[in-house]
C-alpha cells in the first residue's frame, strides 16, 4: 500500500515541478533527491540513525554521480566536435576526409571510458556503502524500490502529457469510471 502512495506522491511532485520548475534546476534535483531519501526510508523502515547514515551515502554519491555524468557529457561534447569537424572537412573537399587529429580523438575515447568506468565503480561503491548499514533483505529491498522508483519516472519524464492512471490499493490501474444513475 505503501509503494503505490509513493509514487503517485513522486508523480504528483514532478508535475508540480513541471508546472511551476524551481528558480534553477539544481534546486528541483535536489528536491527529487530529498524526496527519494525521505520515501524509501519510510519504504524500508530505516530507524533514525541508520535513516540519516542513508541520507548521506546517498547524497555523497549523488555529487560524485552528477560530477561523473558531466565529465561524461563533456567527453561527448568533444567527440561530436571532432567527428563533426571530420564530416565538414568533407564536405568541402574533393579529397577522401581527413581522419580528425588521431591523438585528440584517442585522448577523447579514453576520457570517456575513464567516465564510464568510474560510474561502474559508483554503482559498486553504492552496494558496498549500503551493505555496511543495512541487512541483506533491506538492500535488496532497496535495489527494487530504486529500480521501479527509475524505471516510473523514466516513463513519467517519457511521457509528460500523459496523466498518470489511477491505481487501486495493489498498485493496478484503476477501470473506468461507470455512471449510477437514480431512479
Amino acid at each position: 500500500m505503501r509503494f503505490p502512495i509513493f509514487l503517485m506522491t513522486l508523480l504528483i511532485a514532478s508535475a508540480a515541478f513541471a508546472e511551476h520548475p524551481p528558480a534553477n534546476p539544481e534546486q528541483g534535483r535536489s528536491r527529487l533527491l530529498e524526496l527519494f531519501i525521505w520515501k524509501t526510508s519510510d519504504e524500508l523502515k530505516l530507524p533514525t540513525d541508520v535513516e540519516h547514515k542513508f541520507g548521506d551515502i546517498v547524497r555523497n554519491l549523488n555529487e560524485k554521480r552528477k560530477a561523473n555524468g558531466e565529465r561524461m557529457e563533456k567527453a561527448i561534447h568533444r567527440l561530436d566536435e571532432l567527428t563533426r569537424a571530420q564530416n565538414s572537412d568533407a564536405s568541402t573537399t574533393a579529397t577522401p576526409a581527413a581522419k580528425p587529429e588521431t591523438k585528440a580523438l584517442d585522448s577523447a575515447l579514453a576520457e570517456y571510458r575513464k567516465a564510464l568506468q568510474e560510474y561502474q565503480k559508483l554503482q559498486t561503491d553504492e552496494l558496498n556503502q549500503l551493505k555496511a548499514i543495512l541487512a541483506p533483505d533491506k538492500l535488496a529491498r532497496y535495489l527494487v524500490v530504486k529500480n521501479e522508483l527509475t524505471e516510473k519516472l523514466k516513463t513519467f519524464l517519457s511521457k509528460p502529457n500523459e496523466a498518470a492512471p489511477a491505481l487501486d490499493k495493489n498498485g493496478k490501474p484503476l477501470g473506468t469510471p461507470k455512471v449510477i444513475e437514480e431512479k
